[in-house]
């Protein structure tokens, strides 16, 4: 059903908190309730990532009992920690009430979130540069997209002019949305 809302105290925000934690713990402990709560979860994550939300102290606990080593839990506890400072970001930017040692405390606590921030991306990148290459996107050049035959054939693939001076491919098509997941959630102080 779709409501026209999207924030995260829409009707379908409320009901994925709510089926996350209705299943409980269990489902981290079963291939099929696991798959079903990677799928809820980052859908949860990508809302918080959205609207710069805290992720529920719930959400924390099960990141906990995680085995990280993997690579695509190991993003998804990334994600986590950029939406935490996201969030923090947030309510560091919400107008001061012109009190000049709450806006010196604010300033103070921005450098330190920049800081930690850019400490999460040398640390996410650090990690990246050290997965194995099953996990690795691979770079390849643009010109080796087929181009159609005959110039008033439609293609029947979606990219028949690249824009873009590198193109990356990947051998999952789940290691895509984990990546574009990651990517859109590296934090920003604005």
């Amino acid at each position: 059903m779709y409501l026209a809302r999207n924030d995260l105290s829409s009707p379908h925000g409320e009901a994925i908190r709510h089926v996350l934690h209705r299943r409980g713990e269990q489902q981290l402990y079963s291939p099929t309730r696991f798959s079903l709560w990677r799928l809820t979860h980052y859908r949860l994550q990508f809302w918080q990532t959205l609207f710069r939300e805290q992720p529920d102290a719930e959400q924390i606990e099960w990141i906990r009992r995680l085995n990280i080593d993997r690579p695509d839990l190991r993003i998804c506890t990334h994600v986590l920690h950029m939406n935490v400072l996201s969030a923090t970001a947030k309510t560091l930017t919400e107008a001061s009430e012109g009190d000049e040692s709450l806006r010196l405390e604010k300033a103070v606590k921005a450098r330190e979130l920049a800081q930690e921030m850019q400490d999460l991306l040398v640390n996410v990148e650090n990690w990246a540069s050290e997965m194995t290459e099953v996990w690795k996107p691979k770079e390849d050049d643009p010109q080796n997209i087929v181009q159609p035959l005959v110039v008033g054939e439609s293609p029947t693939f979606p990219i028949p002019q690249f824009p873009y001076p590198r193109l990356l491919t990947y051998d999952d098509l789940w290691l895509v949305c984990d990546y574009t997941r990651h990517t859109f959630s590296k934090p920003r102080l604005t």
